[in-house]
């Protein structure tokens, strides 16, 4: 009768086990896993489904490593968007240089009020666009009741060249029509102007239609 002379895993002492080794149940050497990323199926180490998780990767997949259908951080500038728990536009990123010209429509401007007659658009406190009363009218806001007309027909008489306006007129502003001729301002001319007066080179004839359209200060 022979002895069997094969070493049996109880046979071996437990301190020969090392480093990422171990011993079952049985007293067998195998591989030591953490059974949460890797595990051994059947006599294969493997990778676990599911088993490599972001925290263990610590940012060391390079962008040539994924897939085309994902968006790589060099794609990402940073400036208008950027990397969160998702990717998003950042705060103040997209700015008018990201803008083609007209490309908000004016459905897509947020109004909070409706349009009022001699209101303007401002920016409310709460970031959006409102009609609002402007504070201070400066001699560039023309209101229409500021846009006179008036008909010196009555007062031309072969004598008069001389005829007063209801109010100031804003410089430049003044149109006059004799007989529906435009006339000309300035020294030598048709007419001249000093403050309310319109004088005519020639007194206008009895019967002559005399227009005068102006913008009052």
């Amino acid at each position: 009768m022979s002895l069997n002379s094969a070493i049996r895993g109880i046979q071996i002492r437990d301190e020969v086990a090392g480093a990422g080794l171990t011993k079952d149940g049985s007293g067998n050497l195998q591989v030591n896993v953490d059974d949460s990323s890797l595990e051994i199926d059947t006599d294969v180490v493997q990778v676990k489904a599911s088993g490599i998780t972001n925290d263990m990767l610590a940012g060391s997949i390079v962008d040539a490593k994924l897939d085309s259908d994902y968006i790589q951080t060099s794609e990402v500038d940073g400036a208008t968007i950027e990397f969160g728990t998702s990717l998003n536009i950042k705060a103040l990123g997209v700015g008018t240089g990201q803008l083609a010209n007209e490309a908000v429509e004016v459905g897509k401007i947020a109004i909070n009020n409706a349009e009022v007659d001699g209101y303007v658009l401002a920016w409310s406190d709460s970031g959006y666009m409102e009609w609002v009363v402007q504070a201070n009218p400066t001699e560039d806001y023309i209101t229409e009741a500021e846009i006179l007309f008036e008909d010196e027909s009555a007062n031309c008489d072969d004598v008069e060249v001389a005829f007063t306006l209801a109010s100031a007129p804003v410089a430049n502003s003044v149109a006059v029509y004799l007989n529906g001729l435009l006339q000309q301002e300035g020294s030598g001319k048709d007419y001249t102007i000093a403050s309310t007066t319109v004088t005519f080179a020639l007194a206008p004839a009895t019967g002559d239609i005399l227009l005068i359209h102006y913008i009052a200060t």
